[in-house]
């Protein structure tokens, strides 16, 4: 098994590699990415796969829209309020600012993560009770804060049930898969046993 000094010299490396990028090619990340994992799980840290929430939304412009694309998209019609573009860009970089300090995540990685609140907040509107129109201007961070607070807590919510679900499906692939005919265990004499033993 490698050691610290092994992972950390593998690390040296991948920089090194990652810094001589060549006219015609970008850096590869991905050895850089594998190198920084398996010493992090050395070290014990979990490591997760980012979430790709499906919103392909790379820009504060982009964002913007998103949310009056799915607004307009919710409205059945109506008329919206006014769109004050220079606003809501102070809005969103706000916005995204304060999703890379509570994640630490890359700015494509917020916007994308802005994007999932945006759709959250549109499609539980009601939830939120908002009194007057919504516009941009609903994620400035100060005293609106609690929106987006709401909107992770949906978020978040929304996560653990698929990964339940996930989890569930799974479970019933491998007994589906698991021949217990043959096992010298019988687990429904176990688990009443158990039962028993408890009550």
């Amino acid at each position: 098994m490698a050691g610290k000094k092994t992972y950390v010299s593998d690390i040296a490396e991948a920089i090194k590699a990652y810094n001589q990028k060549t006219l015609f090619e970008l850096p590869n990340s991905g050895s850089l990415k594998t190198t920084c994992i398996a010493y992090l799980k050395h070290e014990g840290y979990r490591i997760a796969e980012p979430i790709d929430y499906g919103n392909e939304i790379n820009s504060m412009d982009g964002l913007i829209n998103y949310f009056y694309a799915l607004l307009d998209s919710k409205d059945n019609g109506h008329i919206n309020a006014y769109r004050h573009l220079e606003r809501d860009r102070i809005v969103a970089k706000r916005f995204i600012e304060n999703r890379m300090k509570a994640t630490g995540a890359k700015k494509e990685i917020a916007i994308e993560e802005c994007g999932e609140i945006v759709k959250t907040v549109i499609e539980n509107r009601k939830k939120f009770k908002f009194k007057f129109g919504v516009g941009f201007s609903i994620f400035g961070q100060a005293k609106l804060g609690w929106i987006t607070d709401v909107a992770v807590n949906l978020i978040n919510k929304k996560l653990d049930r698929i990964r339940k679900d996930e989890a569930a499906l799974q479970r019933e692939e491998m007994l589906r898969l698991e021949d217990t005919s043959e096992s010298e265990y019988d687990l429904d004499a176990i688990l009443s046993k158990m039962d028993e033993e408890i009550n």
